[in-house]
């Protein structure tokens, strides 16, 4: 257990490190997740010509889809990329090698990856909410679990790509058209019970 934990703190230290390096870099990622929704909002405004209570609730329900989408981007895309970045350096083989075994490194490397999404995503929430006035009523006790839930089930979707990167070498193409699919995983209705199946219908 000491040696895993001695494993988990130097992943911390190398992603810290890693991201205050390139901190930059990660502004402009939220700068651009805010520009995106600003074009949602500002074209659902000029569109939907729905009264108060009913825009209300469509743009807490756009919030909320788009912070969910957000984070299982993250999720599949932070999976997928390390196996990549991984193969390209050289060095997966050395983690297979590992006293500590593949699995426990990438593992360990995800959960600290998602606490990096986590606080990027509670970041563009706030200016979200800032930017259309609708502020939400987080229950952090409630929702952690469901984020938990998601962000196990779209690495899930990672590993899968990621395996299909190291048969392939490049399936960039598939990277962005899976972008596109998650929106409708997050946004599919759990009311069937075929829908309840797919991953991010929580």
């Amino acid at each position: 257990m000491a040696k895993k934990w001695l494993l988990f703190k130097q992943l911390a230290i190398k992603s810290w490190i890693m991201f205050r390096r390139y901190f930059f870099n990660s502004l402009g990622g939220i700068i651009t997740l805010y520009v995106i929704f600003l074009v949602i909002f500002l074209g659902y405004k000029g569109i939907a010509g729905l009264g108060p209570t009913d825009q209300y609730l469509s743009i807490e329900g756009i919030l909320v889809g788009y912070i969910l989408w957000y984070l299982a981007l993250a999720a599949y895309q932070d999976v997928a990329y390390t196996i990549q970045n991984e193969a390209k350096q050289g060095t997966l083989e050395q983690l297979y090698m590992s006293v500590h075994g593949f699995g426990w490194v990438i593992g360990f490397q995800q959960i600290i990856n998602a606490f990096y999404s986590l606080l990027i995503a509670g970041i563009l929430a706030f200016f979200l909410m800032l930017t259309t006035g609708k502020w939400l009523n987080i229950d952090l006790l409630s929702l952690l679990p469901l984020l938990t839930l998601e962000l196990i089930c779209f690495a899930g979707v990672g590993f899968a790509l990621g395996g299909l990167m190291l048969i392939f070498k490049r399936i960039d193409s598939y990277m962005q058209i899976v972008q596109f699919v998650l929106i409708f995983f997050v946004a599919a209705p759990p009311s069937n019970w075929l829908l309840r199946l797919m991953p991010g219908t929580l």
